[in-house]
């Protein structure tokens, strides 16, 4: 019997570890590796993060319909032909949709090009009053001024955009077609 000084063992202790020291297995290294079996809880995960990888483009779908417009540089309200632009665009592209959801207004302040705070502010408003004159939902819209920042923001300055968020149904909403009236 081998002896364990290391370490105190009992005897049956002493005796499975001697006999498994002692076992030699012939063509060891050509042994082919296996699996165990999966267990069910297993599969699922498995089956549950193939399914989250193969829906991840669904998921990334947004649906905007954007209106772009440009302030006079010092200005706080648009010409009267951009109104008109923005009145044609809100009968054209967002009436089609059943449900009307959100509304965003973007706009840049930018001290540097002489365009504050304030100044965002109003045109903010400016834009924000046109759309509830022309029946937008003062509830449905969302105003956000951004910081303009010079050779990384892709847009001028005065650049304005209006984007339209539908509800569903509309082309990312998963199993539905739009219903265009």
């Amino acid at each position: 019997m081998t002896n364990f000084p290391e370490c105190e063992l009992s005897t049956a202790r002493r005796s499975s570890l001697s006999w498994k020291l002692k076992l030699k297995i012939p063509n060891a290294s050509k042994m082919r590796i296996t699996w165990p079996a999966m267990s069910l809880s297993r599969l699922r995960v498995a089956v549950g993060l193939l399914a989250g990888l193969l829906a991840m483009p669904a998921l990334a779908c947004s649906f905007t319909i954007a209106f772009n417009t440009q302030f006079e540089p010092g200005a706080d309200r648009l010409p009267a032909s951009e109104v008109r632009r923005l009145a044609e665009w809100l009968i054209d592209e967002p009436g089609k949709y059943e449900n009307q959801d959100k509304f965003l207004i973007i706009l840049y302040a930018a001290p540097t090009s002489g365009i504050s705070d304030a100044l965002a502010r109003k045109r903010a408003s400016h834009l924000r009053h046109w759309l509830t004159m022309l029946h937008v939902p003062d509830s449905r819209i969302i105003q956000e001024v951004a910081r303009y920042k010079p050779g990384k923001s892709a847009e001028p300055p005065n650049f304005a955009q209006v984007d339209f968020l539908p509800g569903c149904p509309h082309p990312c909403c998963p199993g539905m077609v739009p219903i265009v009236k």
